[in-house]
């Protein structure tokens, strides 16, 4: 049985090194995105360094070893049998990557966007004094954006002729801390069974800017009863009559239980050499849903998605006070509902902040995003994680350093309810806000970068249908990141103090680059 489990661990090391030195070099093409619609972070319950690192070598040494001990020894192995651990991980991690973020939600890959009302499109002029067109990447009519100075008139003058302009950028920023909680229990030489518990804190910050305005309206005396309420940026991504895709630069804030994982493993130990765990899990959802009322929301686990996997994690011993550890986890997140925004095939990235009518709403455009957002059947599909560490023991100090891969597939998306609205994109009649058409558009034309003056000739009104629907803007990428970790332990008695840090590395823009820092007190009962 010894000669058996000896081949047995070294095939799984080199099985692991291979699998690492492949993860290592398919990371190197990073993934990107932009014009999301939403981000998901990888949930504290999927990472492997907060469940292993330093705890998991902790747990395997008292896992009773697989040979006859002689008869003196039958009292130590029966105290070792039940053993019981409570491990608890207090946490905080930042993220690192603020332009990266900015551009997965931004379009065209930019970091700033150039908002500018129809007039403003020739301001500049060259050597000649010819005007030269400055196409920008939001038109202000859009987001109904007034800019006139006259605020006796409900409307912009013709002769400021709509020269509203501004930039807008993100500096996204992620937090989150808390407690995981994680009880072991040890129900005989060879089977046990696990609980993580994570109580935690996310909070997110898009820290929208707006910078360079000119021809800003004055919003005194401004009349509500009309169009022209708004008159920035800022207000345009925080209309009240927009229900969703509202882009803040105020602090939002979800605290709760982050999903249950439970484990129930079967372990073989033999003599001094090796621990190896196989086991199956369990993703019991805790966590809210999405709500898509603001870009970057805080989200605290799956979002409602059941889990289940398995992996087998080998504990080699190759001297007296070295330990190399490797792991392999696989866990399937099933479909469940979720709300998420989504734009348009034909009208380009970020349509879905254009302007839309319904033909029975006259006085104002809608805003098209509201229709945009439906409730879709999501399947987060496949996470992998691979871990592997080296941990060293010296009396009662303990010394570990690792690294882990973590991948998780692109979701599948699809929409939960047959598209059934009566909508189509608000068509401009002229160069200002007061009038559009709503019985014509140019949905097939309409961009958020383009500003289309009705032409009675060939537009005719079209409701939007269900074969313009961009919906890989509402699903989430794929994610690949690679995190470097150490942690440093004290042991007294039954109880290891320990604390840590780690690195993320995101392999593209599609998860989070981070530092996190932990400590850790594991006591066995």
């Amino acid at each position: 049985m010894r000669r058996k489990h000896l081949i047995l661990s070294k095939r799984l090391m080199l099985s692991g090194l291979s699998i690492s030195l492949f993860f290592i070099y398919s990371s190197v093409f990073a993934i990107q995105s932009n014009s999301q619609t939403i981000f998901k972070p990888k949930s504290i319950n999927l990472d492997a360094v907060m469940h292993n690192a330093m705890t998991t070598h902790l747990i395997n040494e008292q896992i009773p070893y697989e040979r006859n001990f002689p008869s003196n020894n039958e009292l130590e192995l029966n105290k070792s049998e039940n053993k019981f651990s409570i491990i608890s991980n207090f946490f905080y991690e930042e993220s690192t990557n603020s332009s990266d973020l900015a551009r997965y939600f931004f379009p065209n890959n930019k970091t700033e966007l150039v908002i500018k009302g129809q007039g403003a499109v020739y301001n500049r002029v060259d050597d000649n004094n010819n005007k030269i067109s400055e196409t920008p990447d939001i038109f202000a009519e859009w987001l109904q954006i007034a800019s006139d100075s006259y605020t006796e008139e409900p409307y912009p003058a013709p002769e400021n002729d709509y020269k509203f302009s501004s930039k807008i950028k993100l500096n996204p920023e992620f937090k989150r801390f808390g407690w995981t909680l994680k009880l072991h229990k040890q129900l005989s030489d060879q089977i046990w069974i696990e609980g993580n518990f994570p109580f935690i804190q996310v909070e997110t910050n898009a820290k929208l800017e707006e910078y360079d305005k000119q021809n800003e309206r004055t919003p005194d005396k401004i009349e509500k009863d009309f169009l022209n309420t708004i008159h920035n940026a800022i207000e345009a991504f925080n209309n009240p009559l927009m229900k969703y895709g509202k882009i803040t630069n105020q602090l939002q804030k979800l605290a709760g239980l982050s999903d249950i994982n439970f484990k129930i493993g079967y372990s073989f130990k033999s003599d001094f050499d090796h621990t190896l765990n196989v086991y199956s899990s369990l993703i019991f959802p805790t966590s809210y849903k999405p709500i898509c009322e603001y870009m970057f929301e805080p989200i605290i686990g799956n979002s409602g998605h059941f889990g289940l996997g398995a992996g087998i994690n080998l504990d080699f011993q190759i001297s007296s006070n070295i330990n190399f550890f490797n792991m392999i986890d696989y866990k399937y997140l099933f479909k469940n509902n979720e709300k998420r925004s989504f734009d348009l095939t034909s009208n380009g990235q970020w349509s879905r902040y254009l302007a839309a009518t319904n033909k029975i709403i006259n006085d104002r455009p809608i805003p098209l995003i509201n229709f945009l957002t439906k409730e879709f059947d999501i399947t987060p599909g496949s996470v992998a994680n691979f871990l592997s560490s080296i941990h060293y023991i010296n009396k009662s100090f303990h010394l570990e350093f690792g690294y882990n891969f973590y991948f998780q597939q692109k979701e599948k998306i699809k929409l939960k309810y047959e598209w059934e609205e009566d909508i189509g994109i608000a068509l401009w009649t002229s160069n200002n806000l007061a009038t559009f058409d709503t019985e014509k558009n140019s949905n097939p034309k309409a961009s958020i970068n383009s500003i289309m003056v009705l032409e009675y000739d060939t537009d005719i009104y079209i409701p939007i249908s269900k074969k313009n629907f961009n919906l890989s803007s509402a699903s989430h990428p794929s994610k690949i990141s690679n995190q470097f970790y150490t942690s440093l332990g004290m042991e007294y008695d039954n109880t290891t103090i320990s604390i840590g840090g780690s690195y993320q590395v995101s392999s593209g823009n599609t998860s989070l680059s981070s530092y996190k820092l932990w400590l850790q007190i594991h006591t066995d009962i």
